[in-house]
């Protein structure tokens, strides 16, 4: 974590500049913001679980089209786990999972919308959040807005 989310930064300022050099070519800011979620605990059995994920963000919007909701970062390699393989392997049930509306940037081409989950706690637990990102959205341009911050 120390790490990845600088490097996201990194990926966004460089989108920016291009913004500057080549409009009709570059997306908006992409929400370079990575939140880590650590849920930890003992089940009924007595054993030790933990389950990590890493939460996303979107695309901002493009040129000729919207930008993607709820995807990767630009340089992250996280999967997207499915709630029914969460629910059976660990303590949790998961109340809804879905698209964050507004949390997108409008414009012509709108930014994507991020994500949200709520989740239940079934067994004594502990969470631990780490994240960038919740001061400042990202940035829109050629008239588009930028998309509020994370939540």
């Amino acid at each position: 974590f120390a790490r990845i989310n600088q490097v996201d930064l990194l990926g966004d300022l460089i989108l920016k500049a291009f913004s500057n050099a080549i409009p009709e070519k570059t997306a908006a800011g992409s929400g370079p913001h990575c939140y880590f979620i650590s849920y930890s605990g003992v089940d009924e059995n007595d054993e030790y679980w933990v389950y990590i994920e890493v939460n996303e963000s979107a695309y901002g919007g493009r040129p000729d089209s919207d930008g993607l909701d709820a995807v990767d970062a630009l340089v992250h390699n996280t999967q997207n786990r499915p709630v029914e393989d969460i629910e059976l392997s660990h303590p949790l049930r998961i109340e809804h999972y879905r698209l964050r509306e507004g949390s997108h940037g409008a414009g012509e081409h709108r930014g994507g919308h991020g994500h949200e989950r709520m989740v239940k706690f079934l067994s004594d637990s502990t969470i631990t959040i780490e994240g960038d990102g919740n001061k400042y959205g990202s940035w829109g341009y050629d008239g588009g807005k930028g998309a509020p911050s994370g939540e």
